[in-house]
């Protein structure tokens, strides 16, 4: 007998309105018929004799989708599914903490070598620094790069906001001889800007804020199979994640106000194993209003410092303008429902106005 069987690593979502194969070899996302859901009867398979005893018009059609999905190397024709076994859906991570973001400001007092003690202790593997000004990035930035073969960090992206004084900064000197940094995003940048000319060196225009996170948009979309099948299971923005602002209180992330304590006074161990500093860990993307209904929900991270009911922790994204019962796209910060939580988040100023 054949059949036709998806690969193993191109996964088909359903949603109320769409379905997507999410291919997670290569990273892509394929929109599919809804009826493709019905044709495979929750299975990643289908015997081609059953598709031949069915009407022409119907044959033809499943045939067509098939053909589609061969040609799109997202399946294939084979003669024993066994042969083929499905992804095991699990994931896995030893370390406690994965990610953290740090803030520094002239008000940073806390040690940076201590923190990454403790860092390490949690098994940390990716720190994202943001640092308020150049003057503060000139005053730690040895402190940054200190005893890094001591830990386990695999990279450190930089965020800064923009001064002149920047592009006198030898760029290529201090990145070649510090490898585990990876990117330097300078931020709120004028226009026609004279920019350093270095691959790992980004302008962005935009003013990067506690206020910009968030934004959910197909660009932001990641299709591989960790995020995949973390989604499963966790929330894919705050699942293993750590931050210490400026003031060295450690919190879920920089958006949210709430804090558990300053590095300063308390173990920042002691902090990650509380069950109040994981209560959103495991809130995934199949409980959350609307979104367990969008057949991009694997794949996209989930905001929880910014929803469209502040006071409902399974409230939809706030930033996201997408509507699964629809299938359509809109400017998030135009939608008239969102008003109320965009004026409680004090974001009135990033609602995009038509004149």
């Amino acid at each position: 007998m054949k059949y036709f069987k998806l690969f193993s690593n191109c996964i088909l979502v359903s949603g109320i309105k769409n379905n997507v194969i999410c291919d997670l070899q290569r990273k892509d996302i394929f929109q599919v018929p809804l009826a493709l859901k019905k044709i495979f009867n929750d299975n990643d398979f289908i015997a081609i004799n059953e598709i031949n005893e069915l009407d022409t018009d119907v044959k033809e059609k499943i045939f067509e989708m098939l053909d589609y999905l061969i040609k799109n190397d997202l399946g294939h024709i084979v003669d024993n599914i066994e042969r083929f076994p499905k992804l095991n859906y699990q994931w896995m991570s030893p370390e406690k903490i994965s990610n953290a973001i740090i803030c520094l400001s002239d008000k940073s007092k806390y040690n940076i070598s201590n923190l990454y003690k403790s860092l390490t202790f949690l098994g940390c593997k990716y720190i994202e620094f943001r640092i308020d000004s150049f003057d503060v990035f000139l005053d730690k930035k040895d402190d940054l790069v200190n005893n890094l073969e001591l830990t386990p960090f695999r990279n450190l992206d930089l965020y800064l906001l923009y001064n002149k004084k920047l592009n006198d900064f030898n760029w290529k000197k201090y990145l070649k001889k510090n490898s585990r940094i990876g990117r330097i995003i300078i931020h709120s940048v004028p226009e026609n800007t004279k920019q350093v000319e270095f691959n790992s060196v980004f302008y962005v225009s935009e003013k990067l804020t506690n206020l910009s996170c968030g934004k959910i948009g197909k660009n932001n979309f990641t299709s591989n199979i960790n995020l995949f099948m973390e989604s499963q299971f966790h929330n894919s923005c705050l699942n293993k994640k750590v931050t210490i602002d400026e003031n060295g209180d450690i919190k879920n992330c920089p958006s949210m106000h709430q804090n558990f304590g300053n590095i300063d006074d308390i173990e920042l161990e002691k902090v990650i194993d509380s069950k109040d500093f994981k209560k959103y860990w495991n809130i995934t993307k199949d409980e959350i209003e609307i979104c367990k209904g969008c057949e991009y929900r694997y794949v996209c991270s989930d905001c929880r410092a910014f929803t469209e009911k502040p006071k409902n922790v399974y409230s939809k994204p706030l930033k996201c303008g997408y509507d699964p019962y629809t299938a359509k796209w809109e400017e998030w910060s135009e939608n008239p429902l969102k008003q109320k939580a965009i004026e409680y988040y004090g974001m009135q100023h990033l609602v995009i106005k038509n004149d």
